[in-house]
């Protein structure tokens, strides 16, 4: 996109905020309501909802189709000393990844990175929707949704599938990768060699579990709104 990325993200600004303008009566009218904190909250979730979910088409087509493709390049070449005129020096150590325009990336390997690509982008998409969702509410003053547990339930359940395949696949795509771009090199100090790993540090775990809790929170406060809803 380049140069006019900043014209695309500005266009859709606009387009966002012509469409996703409240109509509730008692708001702000005209540019006014982007001004206020939920107000502009609730335009820049809903533009990065869509631009996301955008992203995730152009990205998907984008590493199935592209050749040459820009890839990540995981590997593992072995750092010479630092030279002896250095105030700092190396004693030992090795460098694992470099960004390359490769051709002749297989299939398989560009369904992992698409896999890995849509999943976490996907993320993006339902954390935009839940803070859309809680910044109309409390634009138009209706304090707790009973929407909102299930909503950040959901998101929970989002971050743990989604995060979970990010890291199989991506480690996947990052090994076969690297097993074919540099498999066949002679096994020396000064060749980069295939670098195969599984990683799954499970980070959504502890994310999805907390955001698990606070919709609890959350239920809470929607069954206390509604028990006191009249008493005032």
């Amino acid at each position: 996109m380049g140069q006019f990325a900043g014209f695309y993200m500005f266009g859709l600004f606009v387009v966002v905020y012509l469409v996703f303008k409240p109509r509730a009566k008692g708001l702000f009218s005209g540019f006014g309501y982007i001004f206020t904190p939920a107000g502009a909250t609730r335009v820049t979730a809903s533009t990065v909802m869509v631009q996301s979910a955008v992203a995730i088409v152009g990205g998907v087509w984008q590493r199935l189709t592209d050749s040459p493709m820009r890839v990540t390049a995981r590997f593992s070449l072995d750092l010479p000393q630092s030279a002896g005129t250095n105030d700092a020096r190396i004693l030992s150590g090795f460098a694992d990844k470099g960004f390359v325009i490769a051709n002749g990336i297989s299939e398989q390997a560009r369904l992992y990175l698409s896999i890995e690509f849509a999943a976490n982008t996907l993320v993006w998409v339902a954390v935009s929707w839940v803070v859309y969702r809680i910044a109309t509410a409390v634009m138009k003053g209706e304090g707790f949704l009973g929407s909102m547990p299930r909503d950040l339930r959901v998101l929970a359940l989002v971050i743990l599938v989604t995060q979970t395949l990010s890291q199989y696949f991506g480690s996947r795509a990052d090994s076969q990768v690297s097993t074919e771009l540099f498999g066949a090199n002679d096994w020396a100090s000064n060749l980069p060699h295939a670098y195969n790993v599984m990683s799954l540090p499970l980070w959504q775990v502890f994310a999805a579990t907390a955001i698990w809790v606070f919709a609890k929170l959350i239920e809470n406060g929607v069954q206390l709104q509604r028990d006191n809803a009249g008493l005032i």
